[in-house]
């Protein structure tokens, strides 16, 4: 009977160790916008352990660009200083204190910065590539990350010829060609008009007709040439 005590005992000690192990999060956040927009990016920590600093290095996104001097504390970091930097190519973000001052609180967010996002439809991950907390006796401790996102939303076109040539063909015929259009980009393609070289082309499609990302649509053109001539 002693013996099963002494076991059922340890058992609950170190499933409480576990409960209590200490656990420091920085997660990056998400953000959204068309082609040209500024965009806030969020940073939050989530500690159990007291955090004056916050180090993060990650590769910027080749489809955006940092907006300089757009780093901006939080309520959590009203006595500290926050930077964003980039050098070749990687995002450096700092939340530091002077006074080695504690991160308030223990969950929420803690930095923002800015992204002037580019023209090409995209959604990039924003992953950190490298972490370091430090704790107000200027520890350094362990630390975890997540990671979030930045999409530029916008429809992209293509199609399947650049040229269409109907040939020679006899006049006061109509003649049918299909030209697709596919959304190769990440939001919805509205086309709203189709405007042809001389009044012989013409083409059924009701208009406006959107597309969807990732999808295509087939229209016929009609030539139906009534005089002889190229």
């Amino acid at each position: 009977m002693g013996k099963k005590l002494v076991i059922t005992c340890l058992l609950a000690f170190l499933a409480a160790a576990v409960c209590t192990k200490a656990s420091n999060t920085i997660t990056m956040g998400s953000a959204s916008g068309s082609p040209g927009d500024t965009v806030t990016v969020t940073v939050t920590l989530n500690n159990t352990d007291n955090i004056s600093a916050m180090q993060l290095q990650m590769p910027l996104p080749d489809n955006c660009s940092l907006v300089e001097g757009s780093a901006s504390t939080c309520t959590r970091t009203q006595s500290h200083s926050v930077t964003a930097c980039v050098k070749d190519g990687v995002l450096n973000l700092l939340v530091y204190s002077a006074s080695m001052a504690e991160i308030s609180g223990n969950s929420g967010d803690v930095m923002t910065f800015q992204l002037k996002l580019g023209n090409q439809p995209s959604t990039t991950t924003l992953v950190p590539a490298k972490v370091i907390l430090t704790d107000t006796g200027g520890h350094v401790i362990e630390a975890t990350a997540g990671s979030g996102t930045v999409t530029v939303a916008s429809a992209k076109a293509t199609y399947s010829a650049e040229t269409i040539d109907f040939g020679r063909v006899p006049i006061r015929g109509i003649y049918t060609k299909e030209l697709t259009i596919n959304n190769v980009g990440n939001a919805p393609l509205t086309v709203t008009d189709l405007e042809f070289s001389a009044p012989e082309f013409t083409s059924a499609t009701v208009l406006p007709l959107t597309i969807e990302a990732g999808s295509s649509h087939t229209i016929t053109l009609q030539y139906a040439p009534v005089e002889r001539g190229q």
